[in-house]
């Protein structure tokens, strides 16, 4: 043999090799791509899924809040009766505050009588409740 076609012989092995080899990597290639639209089926069902249990959570949530504005109105219409009823109290109790702040800077009876309107004794009982020392004696 010459050494044009030992050669051209060498030449084809390495051609043939490298054929062989592009094709190994080519097959490998394919594995990977294989592997990688596998992955990602699997991640948008994994995605999917997430989606849908977002839209049952935010459902839910939707209804509890309705449940909860519910509640808080049944609560508001329970205490506006006792709201009412304290500021009943203290709207009572304002006018004793007022007649107790000037007996007890030493009123007399008769002055009670003229200023707030109130019986005598309930003026000498508010003297005697909170007056000063000297007074109730």
């Amino acid at each position: 043999m010459t050494n044009v076609q030992l050669t051209i012989i060498l030449l084809l092995l390495v051609v043939l090799a490298v054929v062989v080899w592009l094709s190994l990597e080519n097959r490998k290639i394919k594995q990977e791509q294989q592997n990688l639209k596998n992955n990602l089926e699997k991640i948008n069902r994994d995605l999917a899924g997430l989606c849908s249990a977002a839209v049952n959570v935010d459902t839910r949530l939707t209804k509890n809040s309705a449940v909860l504005l519910g509640m808080v109105k049944d609560l508001e219409e329970i205490l506006e009766p006792v709201a009412e009823i304290s500021q009943a109290e203290t709207s009572i109790s304002q006018p004793y505050q007022d007649i107790i702040q000037v007996v007890k800077q030493g009123v007399k009876p008769e002055a009670l009588v003229r200023q707030f309107g109130v019986s005598f004794d309930e003026a000498a009982l508010l003297i005697r409740l909170h007056g000063t020392e000297t007074m109730k004696t």
